[in-house]
């Protein structure tokens, strides 16, 4: 009788220690989803809010931007590997040199320089990494 309740003993304690650890989870996947969200939220609120949606690639030397927003994307500086880099941008469309995107175009962003990191500043703050 005595072995039966040292097993019991042991069965409920690891029960309980399981339910501690699954709630401590859950709450802690909860949470960490809640930022992620909050985090895509945001940034979603300021592409709407500015009408700017510019992705970019990379690619055979070359920075391809596309606006898929509504409103004009004015390139303000672009750094390589955290340094300011001389760049052209010339518009698919026209073959004319430009400092913006237009919506529903494409630009291609030539660099004076390469390297790992290139980030794209755009007007009202907006950053891109291709």
């Amino acid at each position: 009788m005595r072995g039966v309740s040292e097993v019991t003993s042991a069965v409920v304690l690891m029960a309980i220690t399981l339910a501690a650890l699954t709630s401590v989870l859950g709450y802690y996947g909860r949470a960490m989803g809640d930022a992620w969200f909050s985090l895509q939220r945001d940034k979603q609120i300021e592409e709407y809010v500015s009408g700017v949606k510019v992705e970019a690639f990379e690619r055979g030397g070359t920075v391809w931007l596309y606006n898929y927003g509504w409103n004009e994307a004015v390139i303000e500086l672009v750094e390589v590997d955290g340094l300011p880099c001389p760049w052209n941008a010339t518009d698919v469309d026209t073959g004319s040199p430009t400092n913006s995107v237009r919506p529903g175009s494409l630009v291609a962003l030539s660099l004076g320089q390469q390297g790992q990191n290139v980030t794209i500043y755009l007007k009202g703050g907006l950053v891109v990494r291709p």
